[in-house]
């Protein structure tokens, strides 16, 4: 029960009404910005969340539309943990009863804030194409996407919406890490934004390392130098996640042992 509370807690202050203002006007946005960009006017929901969502894998625009809807979701994650960590750990923490209990509420609320985030992202950009294109379900051109010769685009889409959530997971623990380590939300964030740059610039430059990289797993547009099943990344993102989670439970107990005692002092 106490888990609970303390989910229900943190999912409070990251459901915000601000943050949420902030979620759906980056979708809004995003979904403009995508649309005025490849200019389809008879496109289906489907054709659009695929193209909008496949992922940048050059130094182009794509990169800034990513950028468009990977920024906000970081930075809303990193001040939420710096909040936790510096402000509300002394009273949230003692209630708690156990460290694990309180660190295990925080991690499962940024997920399930992710997924929060975009599918209200997915359900803004399939609302706003039936008010754009008044209801049509037509298709438009995908012949760059070699992906819909093996999948329908309904479960391109669903593994698109997995591999993205699962992704954007994977880079916020990433930057938890250095955020904690650094004392220092911005150094996370940083950190997030180096890391998909890096990624982009290598599946240029080095094709065959596309397959090892966690960013490619969740962006489908790195598959098409070489396509690998769905399974390997889920397989892929289990393991890392776990793996980051076990670390992010390390540094976070010797900051939290840190700061306590530091307190009684």
């Amino acid at each position: 029960m106490k888990y609970l509370r303390l989910l229900r807690y943190f999912l409070r202050i990251l459901l915000y009404k601000r943050n949420m203002i902030i979620i759906l006007l980056t979708f809004v946005v995003f979904h403009f910005v995508s649309f005025n960009f490849y200019n389809w006017q008879n496109a289906g929901p489907a054709s659009l969340l695929i193209t909008f969502y496949y992922g940048p894998a050059y130094f182009n625009f794509d990169l800034l539309r990513w950028l468009l809807h990977q920024t906000p979701i970081y930075v809303l994650c990193g001040n939420f943990l710096n909040k936790q960590l510096n402000e509300n750990n002394l009273w949230i923490l003692p209630r708690a009863g156990h460290f694990s209990l309180w660190l295990n509420g925080m991690i499962s609320a940024n997920f399930i804030f992710i997924v929060i985030y975009y599918s209200i992202g997915y359900s803004i950009s399939i609302l706003l194409s039936y008010l754009i294109n008044g209801g049509k379900s037509m298709s438009a051109s995908l012949d760059d996407i070699p992906l819909l010769n093996t999948y329908t685009p309904l479960k391109l889409m669903l593994f698109q919406f997995v591999l993205l959530i699962l992704l954007t997971f994977f880079i916020m623990l990433m930057s938890h890490v250095v955020s904690i380590l650094a004392n220092n939300s911005i150094a996370g964030f940083s950190i997030s934004v180096m890391f998909i740059f890096i990624s982009v610039g290598l599946l240029q430059s080095s094709p065959y390392v596309n397959k090892w990289l966690p960013f490619s797993q969740g962006v489908l547009a790195a598959r098409n130098v070489e396509v690998s099943p769905f399974a390997w990344s889920l397989s892929y993102y289990f393991f890392v996640i776990f793996m980051i989670i076990i670390l992010v439970h390390y540094i976070c107990y010797k900051r939290m042992d840190s700061l306590l005692h530091k307190n009684t002092l």
